[in-house]
């Protein structure tokens, strides 16, 4: 990314990209120009918005738009992505883990700053790092032991 010394901010860059299942609201706007005659510049805070779609995949296993069907739902997921419409918790998706989990409880959170619609809104990489950084070391004695984790899976597959 080059620099503007003159109005002292970064150039951004044009984007390439016309699917919509894991892009930015500002890469969806600028694919839209009727409805978005001035989407934002894409800097940095694009490839943030992208680490939140995949933090989302881990957090729930699924892309955070579902199946990637072109003909079917390419329009209204364009439509989704460009109004920041955040992504749905998919079918099956156990969210009382997230109460009782602090691991998953960390990635949602981060996953959800990411994918603020504005990208002014959205922290650096650097501060969604330092915060799950901070989460796995605020995280319970035992937690993300893996013996302790074989241990209680034996346990609850025996109670079943």
């Amino acid at each position: 990314m080059t620099w503007d010394r003159i109005n002292n901010t970064t150039c951004g860059f044009k984007s390439r990209f016309h699917e919509p299942w894991w892009r930015s609201p500002e890469e969806m706007q600028a694919h839209l120009p009727d409805k978005y005659p001035n989407p934002p510049q894409l800097t940095e805070k694009t490839d943030v918005y992208s680490l939140g779609n995949i933090l989302w995949n881990i957090l729930t296993t699924y892309t955070p738009r579902g199946k990637q069907r072109k003909e079917e739902r390419e329009y209204a997921i364009r439509q989704l992505v460009a109004n920041g419409t955040l992504p749905s918790w998919p079918d099956g998706f156990n969210q009382t883990t997230l109460l009782t989990n602090p691991a998953l409880r960390a990635i949602e959170s981060a996953a959800k700053k990411c994918l603020r619609p504005k990208p002014q809104d959205r922290p650096t990489a650097g501060e969604i790092a330092d915060e799950l950084l901070e989460a796995k070391k605020n995280m319970p004695d035992g937690f993300g032991d893996r013996e302790t984790w074989e241990r209680e899976r034996r346990r609850s597959e025996n109670k079943v």
